[in-house]
């Protein structure tokens, strides 16, 4: 009788939260080093077990100003100034999302789109890791993913698709264990952008976690019902930290009467901001601006780049990149006019940052990050394939 591994992601899930969540299930509980960056840099690492560097998804955009296909949006300012201020139609949540989904099927990305509060005119300099979903076969190329080692093992899987509804989604899992699948990656989604927004809010936030708790129940009971052996393991990215402060980066190098785009370019994330200079005297006025202690943060070196997975030789996720102390937050940013509740992208030597590995049975090795996550899945796939 084929045994069953199923594994739970939960993006969020961080270890502070979890290490008492469902302790009447899971008997092996650890936490480990996360990824620096935001949710898809953590979740390609738990996917193919290689950092951004490897792989190529750190932030969801980087520099490309020759081959940017966002040029269009350059554009929009002379539409009556359509999109250049902060109150404009098209500056409004449902727009810009409708703007997003738009542009990715007219660009014919699989990935998910999204344009946050990008500001139109600059999008013209950037270019975006999500042309393609990273959980799809090919989709982290050159370096192999999970749906690429299922896809060779001959092993029966299920593999979540994003693009389903959560319902959908749980109950296509629970539907192929019957059908006899030995392996499942399932995603239980939405624990991160709840905690941006409802973080102070306890009482929510174990509403949440109960509902966490029954997707996860639906999946262990067809597991059981089931009547083959199996192994569960729940398992997240990242962690995230309450916001204690925020700080306007965007102000500070705007008063430093520099030009965007000639003499620097910027792209103002909600924990890091990330640089480019056109000459070294911008590069020192920026240095020298945001290195004092007012600014809650630091520039990483190019040591901690290395350490960190995120050296890319053509510093095309930024020349400079400022990363804020924890709890900290740019705001505004391209990401939010206002500071979340709770936010991810910080050092991953903050305790508060690791993410969470829970297992109804002890794992071949134990994971010290979640890019060790991908050795373990990938080894169950293969026991799974000799034994078909």
């Amino acid at each position: 009788m084929k045994e069953i591994k199923a594994y739970i992601y939960i993006d969020a899930l961080g270890w502070k939260t979890a290490s008492d969540f469902m302790a009447d299930v899971f008997s092996y509980r650890r936490g480990v080093k996360s990824q620096l960056g935001y949710s898809a840099a953590a979740l390609s690492a738990v996917l193919s077990g290689e950092a951004p560097a490897r792989h190529g998804v750190f932030c969801d955009f980087y520099l490309d100003r020759k081959n940017s296909p966002f040029k269009r949006f350059k554009y929009l300012k002379y539409f009556f100034g359509a999109g250049m201020h902060p109150a404009c139609l098209f500056n409004r949540k449902p727009v810009r999302e409708a703007i997003s989904k738009a542009s990715a099927r007219l660009c014919k990305y699989s990935g998910r789109l999204n344009l946050y509060r990008v500001p139109y005119d600059y999008l013209q300099y950037f270019d975006t890791v999500q042309k393609r979903d990273v959980a799809s076969l090919g989709g982290l190329f050159p370096v192999e993913n999970l749906r690429d080692v299922l896809e060779n093992s001959g092993v029966s899987f299920y593999m979540s698709d994003w693009r389903k509804s959560q319902g959908e989604d749980l109950s296509l899992a629970v539907d192929s264990i019957s059908k006899g699948a030995e392996f499942l990656f399932v995603c239980v989604r939405g624990l991160g952008d709840f905690l941006m927004c409802n973080a102070d809010n306890k009482a929510a936030v174990d509403g949440r976690l109960k509902a966490c708790r029954e997707d996860i129940l639906k999946i262990l009971n067809a597991l059981r019902s089931s009547g083959r052996p199996y192994k569960l393991t729940v398992m997240s990215g990242l962690g995230m930290l309450p916001c204690s402060g925020s700080v306007d980066l965007k102000k500070a190098v705007d008063g430093l009467n520099l030009k965007y785009g000639s003499d620097y370019i910027a792209f103002y994330d909600s924990t890091m901001a990330r640089f480019w200079y056109m000459n070294s005297s911008a590069k020192e006025r920026i240095r020298a601006e945001l290195s004092t202690p007012k600014y809650s943060g630091g520039f990483i070196s190019g040591e901690q780049k290395n350490e960190y997975g995120i050296l890319f030789e053509d510093g095309r996720f930024g020349e400079d990149i400022f990363l804020l102390n924890g709890g900290f937050q740019i705001a505004p940013s391209y990401i939010s006019v206002k500071p979340f509740k709770a936010s991810c992208g910080y050092s991953p030597d903050i305790e508060g940052t690791r993410a969470s590995f829970l297992s109804t049975r002890n794992p071949e090795f134990e994971p010290e990050s979640v890019s060790d996550f991908f050795m373990l899945m990938k080894s169950d796939i293969g026991a799974a394939s000799e034994i078909a």
